[in-house]
């Protein structure tokens, strides 16, 4: 017996023809390296996820920092907000994730909903790096937005950077025609 292994010596062997043949096999230390890559590699990309949460605020007015203000009577027996999201996000590729994100709102004057969809890349530039391409969309009652933003950031010894442009429209129902749509970016 050698290190946890087994001799076995086989003095007399019965062959039957067609019978009790098997395909050829290595014995060594290695025979499972590549099942267990692959098998890493199959967790891998099987990665996604989906969260889905339901929020519902009374009073959502008296929620404000550093402010109070008492509500009326109408305000008393109306006033809510429902919030009903889901986010979810699928690896594609070992370096490539798609995310999305949906959602609705409503509340005593008004309803609304919200949707993005983006892909973010692992060491797209560099090693270490982010880089994030996210495409969005809200509409509401007195306003709607499209947009998006591209994002880079990359871990450091002490954290993390990121930059982004974010390039957006704000199109505002029942303004002046001249002024109901706003371009608005930001760095």
């Amino acid at each position: 017996m050698l290190d946890g292994t087994r001799e076995v010596e086989v003095l007399d062997l019965l062959v039957v023809p067609g019978v009790g043949r098997t395909y050829p096999f290595r014995i060594g230390e290695d025979v499972y390296d590549e099942v267990h890559r692959s098998l890493a590699r199959v967790f891998y990309f099987q990665r996604a996820g989906i969260d889905l949460t339901y929020t519902r605020r009374r009073f959502p007015e008296l929620i404000r920092e550093g402010e109070f203000l008492p509500p009326g009577q109408d305000g008393v027996t109306r006033n809510h907000m429902d919030r009903i999201w889901a986010n979810a996000f699928k690896w594609i590729a070992e370096d490539k994730r798609l995310h999305g994100h949906l959602g609705a709102w409503t509340d005593e004057d008004g309803n609304g909903g919200s949707a993005d969809l983006g892909l973010e890349w692992q060491g797209l530039f560099v090693a270490g790096s982010r880089t994030e391409l996210v495409f969005y969309g809200a509409l509401a009652q007195f306003e709607n937005v499209v947009g998006g933003r591209i994002s880079f950031g990359r871990l450091v010894p002490h954290g993390r950077w990121d930059v982004l442009y974010d390039l957006s429209n704000h199109h505002i129902e029942g303004a002046e025609e001249d002024r109901d749509d706003l371009l608005q970016h930001r760095l």
